[in-house]
């Protein structure tokens, strides 16, 4: 008989062991998936919308150094559209990101306008001449 409770007492053990573990198993995936999307919402994570228009303003100042203001124009629209979307976005706090990424897209927009303003006038000076 106390054999009998013995075993019955360690399967109901083992059986909370293996339910213990399953719980925690569980609980690391849910952590595991909260903190990837933690790191996307603060712009951490490559899929970030900031992330992205950041990039795109990034890859406007590049085409604009190298003279291609088509490419350039273009992507200073994707990225401006990208911030748009993250400034509609009132869930979430963006409010530092947009502040610097606004920084950036002014600095851009300056670049690119005094890079169109020295093209122009070499255009003009090499026509009147």
């Amino acid at each position: 008989m106390r054999r009998m409770f013995s075993m019955l007492f360690s399967l109901i053990l083992l059986a909370l062991v293996v339910y213990n573990t399953g719980q925690v198993i569980s609980l690391r995936r849910e952590v595991a998936t909260l903190k990837q999307e933690a790191a996307a919402k603060s712009g951490h994570g490559s899929t970030s919308v900031l992330g992205k228009a950041q990039k795109h303003i990034d890859l406007a100042k590049q085409y604009a150094l190298k003279g291609d203001f088509k490419r350039a124009d273009k992507e200073l629209n994707t990225g401006l559209e990208l911030l748009r979307k993250a400034g509609s976005d009132t869930t979430e706090p963006y409010t530092d990101k947009m502040e610097k990424m606004e920084r950036t897209l002014s600095d851009t927009r300056g670049l690119i306008q005094r890079l169109w303003g020295n093209t122009d006038k070499a255009q003009k000076e090499g026509k009147g001449g």
